[in-house]
């Protein structure tokens, strides 16, 4: 095997791995589980995993886990016990433990401080609410959908840079595979939140739905999107100010909604040509698991 199919072979193997890692961040994730996944030696398997995700495994890991309790702290309403056991911590001193280590305050702390922040957020010096002027600007739609199969390309960095990458590597793949058809979705999903993890580490995933079995190639991979309930935003302007809806949505929808997260990533739908990103007249549908 030459040098390029095997890097595409390795890129394929630890895909599979990143996209278990992330659905089953309360599971047994041990080396030696995740090596056999990867049909590879617990040795090499590590050595490659290391060089193609830029950190050891367990790093990868813990970093995955304290980054999703920090954002059920701050988003969601379940307990510190319930967040420790959702990411494989048998005890809630031993998660408060970690969790301090990585953030420097204990989890309920951190949830505290949070929420004032929130507060402050949406108040004016005179400390009026403008709560009611936020929610009269944005509207959800709730939407049950179906599993669907996603065709992928994973990039890392900053955002604006690694998205037009991705695109820029998936549909010329998804064209000669005769892949793109009239029913078609072109989803963007971000795995990381930007203000808890770093730039560089931040992961962004090209996704076009298929509807026929295809064997993938190269740097491409394969996911399930879950189905379920989501409340579905409309945003509409270039992609790069979508983060103001989404402080929107998570800082006062969501607290006021009734409605709880749950553990599966949000994802956007383009609506536009996603080569068109920077257009005012661009319409992106934003997706929020919900239960």
């Amino acid at each position: 095997m030459n040098s390029k199919l095997r890097k595409n072979s390795h890129s394929q193997k630890i895909n599979e791995v990143l996209i278990y890692i992330q659905n089953n961040l309360g599971g047994q994730l041990s080396l030696q589980s995740l090596a056999k996944l990867a049909c590879l030696s617990s040795f090499h398997f590590h050595r490659i995993f290391t060089a193609c995700v830029g950190e050891s495994l367990h790093f990868h890991i813990h970093r995955l886990r304290m980054e999703h309790a920090a954002f059920k702290l701050r988003h969601g309403k379940d307990s510190i016990t319930d967040i420790a056991l959702s990411i494989g911590y048998e005890t809630s001193a031993a998660f408060s433990k970690g969790f301090k280590q990585n953030f420097g305050l204990p989890p309920s702390q951190y949830r505290n401080q949070q929420f004032d922040n929130a507060i402050s957020q949406f108040r004016t010096p005179g400390e009026i609410s403008l709560l009611d002027s936020v929610n009269s600007s944005i509207h959800a739609e709730i939407r049950d959908l179906s599993e669907q199969t996603l065709l992928f390309i994973r990039k890392t960095g900053y955002f604006q840079q690694v998205a037009q990458e991705a695109w820029n590597a998936l549909m010329p793949y998804a064209y000669k595979y005769s892949l793109v058809a009239e029913q078609t979705k072109f989803i963007g999903i971000v795995r990381d939140d930007p203000e808890l993890t770093p730039i560089e580490k931040i992961h962004y995933d090209a996704c076009i739905s298929i509807c026929k079995p295809h064997k993938i190639a190269g740097e491409m991979g394969l996911q399930r999107l879950a189905g379920g309930k989501y409340a579905c935003f409309l945003h509409e302007g270039p992609y790069h100010m979508a983060h103001e809806i989404y402080h929107k949505i998570y800082g006062v929808w969501l607290p006021s909604s009734g409605h709880y997260l749950r553990d599966r990533p949000s994802f956007s739908l383009y609506l536009t040509p996603h080569y068109n990103q920077d257009s005012d007249q661009c319409r992106t549908e934003i997706y929020i698991p919900i239960s």
